[in-house]
Order: structure tokens, then sequence, then C-alpha cells
């Protein structure tokens, strides 16, 4: 009976070497958590990194969209501007031409229409000087009649403006009857075209609120 037991008891008692194994098996556990830890970890740092890349892509195309939208707009804008200035050197070129073609025939006439041309770039200007949500609009149609000295001398020197005003003069006497041939001559006309065309160009760069 004795004996019995004794074998009983060593068939129950682990063995050393399903000691090591169990050993093993622990270890091996132990390591396979810290890898899945480890790998997890891993991962998620590389999820978190790729999400920031893909954010950092996202915020870099949204940039490069809104820079490339503001270069298309200053583009558009400048393109703008070039037509509108070719528009406007077109109109003063036609009554140059017109002006040039009737100087010799008939220099009173080439000067009236040389002034009215002048005059049109005047009447242009005050319309972008007083626009209809301008405090002085009202103004407006008193200067589109008869514009004076103080007011040319806000955006022209003030030879210009004099010049201006001796230009409107000789137009008003021509058209009543008061100028002879011999005051109006086809040089005394390219004279005045010459300066006409300068004042016209001066006052077609100039913007709304622009002064001297």
């Amino acid at each position: 009976m004795v004996i019995g037991l004794t074998i009983y008891v060593e068939a129950q008692a682990p063995t050393p070497s399903i000691i090591t194994f169990f050993g093993l098996l622990v270890t091996l556990a132990g390591s396979l958590v810290g890898v899945l830890v480890v790998g997890g970890a891993i991962y998620y740092r590389n999820a978190l990194m790729k999400q920031k890349h893909q954010e950092q892509l996202a915020e870099s195309y949204e940039q490069d969209q809104k820079e490339e939208f503001i270069r298309l707009s200053q583009q558009g804008l400048e393109l703008e501007k070039q037509r509108t200035g070719l528009e406007k050197q077109t109109k003063i070129m036609v009554w140059i031409f017109a002006a040039i073609e009737k100087a010799e025939d008939d220099p009173r006439l080439a000067f009236i229409i040389v002034y009215q041309g002048l005059e049109t770039e005047i009447h242009s200007l005050i319309s972008r000087q007083f626009s209809d949500d301008t405090p002085n609009y009202g103004d407006k149609q008193t200067f589109n009649l008869s514009y004076d000295f103080d007011f040319l001398a806000k955006y022209v020197t003030p030879d210009q403006a004099r010049t201006i005003l001796q230009m409107r003069d000789l137009r008003n006497r021509i058209v009543h009857g008061e100028v002879g041939p011999e005051e109006v001559t086809p040089e005394k006309v390219k004279e005045y075209l010459q300066e006409a065309l300068h004042l016209a160009q001066v006052i077609s760069r100039i913007k709304q609120d622009d002064e001297i």
C-alpha cells in the first residue's frame, strides 16, 4: 500500500521537463503579448502619422488651390485693365485721326473735334470721381456742364488746367463764329492736338479718388 501511494505521488508530481515546458510556454506567451502590445502601438502610431500626413496634404492642396485662384484672379484683373486701357486708347485715337484728317481743309472744325475728344475724357473723369455712392454725387451734373479750374487742378497741374480752360474758351468762340481762319491754322491745330493727346492720356489713367 505504501508502495502504491508512492507511485501515485510520483505520478502526480511535475517532472523537470514539464516545469521547463511550462516555463517556456509562459515565456512565449509573455513574449507574444509583448509583441502584440508593441505591434499595436506601432500600428496606432503609423495610423496617426498617416492621418496627419493626409491632413497636411489636404491643407497643402487647399492652400495651393487658394494661391492658384488668387493668381488667376490677378491675371484676370490685369487682362481686364489691359483691355480697358486698349479701349480707352482706341477711343482717343479715333478723334485724333478725325482731327488730323480735317486739319488742313478746316482747321477750326479739326480743333472742335480735338476739344470734344478731350472733353469726353474729362466727363469720364467726372463720372469716375462722382459715382452714385459718393457724397458729392449732387455736384456731378454741375461739373458735367461746367467744370472749373479748382476741379481740374485736383487731377492735373495748374498749367494743364489753364490750358484746358483756354482750349474750351477757344472752342466756344469758334462755335459762336468769333474766330477767323487766321487765328486757328493747321500748325496751331497740330500743337493743340499734341497737347490734347497728352492731357487725354493723363486724364484717362486717373482712378477714382486719385488727386494730385
